[in-house]
C-alpha cells in the first residue's frame, strides 16, 4: 500500500521464481486479491511462462481504481 504505479511494477518485477519442472506444459490461474496496477499477475505469469507454462490465466477478487492505491 502506498507505493505509485511506478513503484508497485518496479516492486513486482523479478520477485517470483518457479523451480522444478512441475509447470511445464500446463494450464494455470493465477489469483490474485486486488487488482490495482496487475503487475503481480504480469509478473508472476512471466514466471510461469519461462518456467515451461503453456497458458497463465489470471481472477482477481477486486479492482481498484489507481486514485484510490495510493
Amino acid at each position: 500500500m502506498g507505493l505509485d504505479r511506478e513503484e508497485r511494477i518496479k516492486n513486482a518485477a523479478d520477485a517470483y521464481y518457479a523451480e522444478g519442472d512441475g509447470f511445464v506444459g500446463k494450464v494455470v490461474l493465477v489469483i490474485d486479491d486486488v487488482f490495482t496496477t496487475g503487475s503481480t499477475i504480469d509478473s508472476v505469469a512471466k514466471t510461469l511462462r519461462k518456467a515451461g507454462a503453456k497458458k497463465v490465466y489470471g481472477l482477481t477478487i477486486f479492482s481498484v481504481g489507481e486514485e484510490d492505491a495510493e
